[in-house]
């Protein structure tokens, strides 16, 4: 699984903000998603191995109002770099990737409320994307473990073969 891990990572450039919060960007800002730790959102990069393309991943740590305000500035100041260059773009999403409990799902709606507010009809350009349940590292070790289990059962019907 590591293997796969760094595979996915190797066309990605980094940014530290703050010292501690990472953000991992290729392309254009198109797409933004926004994770609690830096393991759910590489646990989540491992579990959709089509990573969409102008999308940045951004870890905050922790829900933090700080990261997200930080991380869209940046964007911000990317977008202004590509207007001077007569180049447009636009962002099509903003994801908040949190973990499957009260406090990251009150922290996603609070977000998309007040976006929702700010700027009417561009509602559906947030979404909350959140696992079954738990986080997105417990839904990677779930998957994992099912995979197991279906090697040592395929395993086993080879051996009584």
């Amino acid at each position: 699984m590591l293997k796969k891990e760094n595979d996915l990572l190797k066309k990605y450039n980094k940014i530290v903000l703050e010292g501690k919060d990472l953000m991992l960007y290729e392309g254009h800002p198109k797409h933004i998603k926004f994770f609690e730790s830096s393991i759910d959102m590489m646990s989540y990069m491992t579990l959709n191995q089509e990573i969409e393309e102008d999308t940045w991943y951004v870890s905050m740590e922790g829900l933090k109002d700080s990261v997200v305000k930080e991380s869209l500035q940046t964007v911000g100041r990317h977008m202004g770099e590509m207007k001077e260059q007569d180049e447009e773009m636009t962002i099509e999403s903003i994801s908040f990737c949190v973990d499957n409990d009260e406090a990251g799902r009150d922290f996603a709606h609070s977000y998309i409320d007040s976006l929702m507010l700010d700027h009417g009809d561009e509602k559906k350009l947030l979404e909350l994307d959140v696992p079954e349940e738990g986080d997105w590292n417990d839904a990677l070790k779930q998957q994992v473990e099912l995979q197991q289990k279906k090697q040592q059962i395929q395993e086993q019907n080879e051996i009584e073969r």
